[in-house]
């Protein structure tokens, strides 16, 4: 079990949790620096608040990223038609 503290709370990761190869370290480290950048334009904020303002940055992110992922894919996929279709009209000429 790996331990760490994150905005004054105590945090176990099990060791085996690494997803894509992330450790528990990069992921606490990441809130942590987040949680800075924040807490430097607002020093005044309670630790719970800025976890709120760091989960609401973060999934910012992840819905962003994941909106730019689907539209790449759709575009990806319309390319491949495109391509297929004049591969297609070549080879029928």
């Amino acid at each position: 079990m790996l331990e760490f503290d994150v905005l004054s709370t105590p945090v176990r990761f099990r060791s085996d949790t690494s997803v894509h190869e992330i450790s528990a370290k990069e992921i606490v480290d990441f809130v942590c620096s987040e949680a800075l950048k924040i807490k430097d334009n607002s020093p005044h904020l309670e630790d719970k608040h800025l976890a709120t303002l760091v989960a609401l940055k973060i999934a910012e992110e992840l819905l962003s990223m994941r909106k730019e992922y689907q539209s790449n894919i759709e575009r990806l996929q319309l390319t491949a038609k495109e391509a297929l279709d004049f591969i297609s009209a070549t080879v029928i000429q």
